[in-house]
């Protein structure tokens, strides 16, 4: 029977309607959790709202939609306790020489404007609760690697990851904790969806450096370390690896 860990707790994940995000969702619902989940796309047909779980769609890189979803989970249950950025896009593996601004301000709209709307948004609300609150943001082996994606997608990251930086010393004393969570490939997402065709020279670069991979992950594979991060009173500004390995080479 699950336990009653996150109970009386609330969440907001984005990209929930798929991969790591709906895992994600699903775990929080398991703990006890009530969850906002937020995406672009449908949820699976199986995944039925409930007391505890309500869906949104909303594009995250456009401020006034992530004001609108934060909104309406204070009006439905009246407080929020967790944010998981989850919600990413991936470039089509250009190089630096070869990046179109389109495809540049798109990934830095999900990838960067996006979980910052979603956190600046947020924070102010953790400020005025007792328990403070906790964020998780997926940051990917590209956050700290040159070699995992293409030029856009490798900045988005690492943009991320000092945003998750900042945040985490700047509120530390407030007691609301940031961490990010660094995961390798993983298998069943749907994060090069409507990419288009790949960059040839970016990918085969990139390929390289990916077909060291020791094994790709699985979704399931990275939620004990979502867990963790969420529920670790004095873990913050960590960033969490998982990826079999692959970083440690």
């Amino acid at each position: 029977m699950p336990d009653k860990l996150l109970s009386g707790k609330v969440a907001i994940v984005t990209g929930g309607s798929g991969g790591i995000g709906l895992a994600t969702v699903e775990l929080l619902l398991s703990h006890g959790a009530r969850v906002a989940s937020v995406d672009i796309s449908d949820p699976p047909q199986d995944a039925i709202p409930s007391s505890h779980r309500i869906f949104m769609r909303a594009s995250v890189g456009y401020d006034y939609e992530v004001k609108n979803v934060v909104e309406t989970v204070l009006e439905t249950w009246g407080r929020i306790d967790i944010l998981v950025n989850n919600a990413g896009i991936m470039d089509n593996f250009a190089a630096t020489a070869d990046i179109v601004d389109q495809t540049w301000r798109k990934v830095f709209s999900v990838n960067v404007d996006g979980p910052m709307y979603f956190m600046r948004t947020c924070i102010p609300i953790f400020l005025q609760q007792e328990s403070r609150g906790c964020i998780v943001n997926l940051c990917s082996t590209a956050s700290i690697s040159g070699a995992a994606g293409g030029s856009a997608y490798t900045a988005s990251k690492h943009a991320l990851l000092g945003l998750t930086r900042s945040t985490a010393w700047m509120y530390a004393k407030e007691g609301i904790r940031c961490n990010a969570l660094i995961p390798g490939g993983v298998a069943g997402t749907n994060i090069v969806k409507g990419l288009g065709e790949f960059n040839q020279f970016g990918f085969d670069r990139a390929q390289q450096y990916i077909s060291c991979t020791p094994e790709f992950l699985t979704v399931k594979d990275i939620m004990p370390s979502i867990l963790y991060l969420i529920t670790a009173p004095g873990v913050n500004g960590a960033e969490l690896a998982v990826n079999h390995g692959l970083t440690a080479a």
